[in-house]
């Protein structure tokens, strides 16, 4: 099951590219990476929330965030995300939405989804 999430999951990943990069909005993960400018600012899981500004902005403000499908907008297609095979094409549409929104404020921004796979919460499985 887990390598039909992973497939599934990275299946969602590509289209999102493609889409991006069809509506002019994405550049390729090598130039981002090569015309960004330096200090680079990494987002690991937990946003900054020391902020008074729209999430989207303080999100914006790091060149690399690295979170779970929550922070994207995407909803696993069961209950215990254990056993789900892809996502909600709703919340696909919001996260490639909210992929649109931050590439639109920080070009070069490459985001990251975990595939949890271990230390999983207890409702991962029923």
């Amino acid at each position: 099951m887990a390598g039909i999430v992973r497939v599934v999951s990275l299946a969602v990943a590509l289209s999102t590219l493609v889409v991006g990069r069809a509506l002019g909005i994405e550049l390729p993960v090598e130039k981002r990476i090569a015309e960004r400018m330096y200090p680079s600012v990494f987002q690991a899981w937990n946003p900054a929330d020391n902020l008074k500004e729209d999430p989207i902005v303080t999100a914006a403000r790091h060149d690399l965030i690295f979170s779970g499908a929550g922070f994207f907008g995407l909803q696993w297609n069961n209950s215990c995300q254990g056993l789900a095979t892809g996502f909600t094409p709703q919340s696909v549409r919001r996260a490639m939405l909210k992929q649109q929104d931050l590439l639109k404020l920080n070009p070069h921004l490459v985001l990251l989804m975990e595939l949890r796979y271990r230390d999983a919460p207890r409702s991962y499985l029923p």
